[in-house]
């Protein structure tokens, strides 16, 4: 009976990470049908965060499989947390008219808070949800790191905080990514 909820849940689920991960890569072929880009390092730096969210919320899914008892409100709140996830999806990638011209350095800055403040507010919801999935209690602190380092990237805008905060931000998801996405 479980695994028939899970089952079920885990669709719905995964229906909203697909659009959220459907809604970057069409930014960036949007992207690249451009006909000027001015590439932005701090800016593909959280792009592939975006990308990496989406294939974490759905290995994290897996942690679920063995959960006895859903409640309406545990499913409510998981798929809070994934459409959090398409929404920062959807604001990290510019919306590019076929043909123009897009400078990433500058929607970076101008929309820059859009995006970060969608990703505190699912970092913030995934420390939560970490909580209640086994093996992920200990991602909390790691989690906690990566949580201050986009409120410092939301705060200080300029592009050497920027830089350094992207810098540090690397080594935090892959790290996360060899400890626990394994946990398949």
């Amino acid at each position: 009976m479980m695994t028939d909820q899970f089952t079920y849940i885990s669709i719905l689920l995964s229906m909203v990470v697909a659009l959220a991960l459907t809604r970057v890569l069409a930014g960036l072929v949007s992207l690249m049908r451009a006909r000027v880009v001015r590439v932005s390092v701090v800016h593909g730096v959280w792009v592939g965060v975006a990308l990496f969210a989406c294939v974490d919320y759905w290995f994290s899914l897996w942690g679920l499989r063995t959960t006895e008892h859903w409640s309406l409100v545990y499913v409510m709140f998981l798929l809070g947390l994934a459409v959090l996830l398409y929404l920062c999806c959807d604001l990290v990638v510019p919306n590019v008219p076929e043909g123009e011209t897009i400078d990433l350095v500058v929607f970076n800055e101008t929309d820059g808070r859009k995006y970060l403040g969608a990703y505190f507010a699912y970092i913030s919801a995934g420390i939560v949800a970490n909580l209640t999935i086994a093996g992920f209690a200990a991602a909390v602190l790691l989690n906690i790191a990566i949580l201050i380092l986009i409120g410092v990237a939301w705060w200080w805008r300029n592009p050497r905080v920027q830089g350094v905060v992207v810098a540090i931000l690397l080594p935090l998801v892959v790290y996360y990514a060899v400890t626990y996405i394994p946990a398949l």
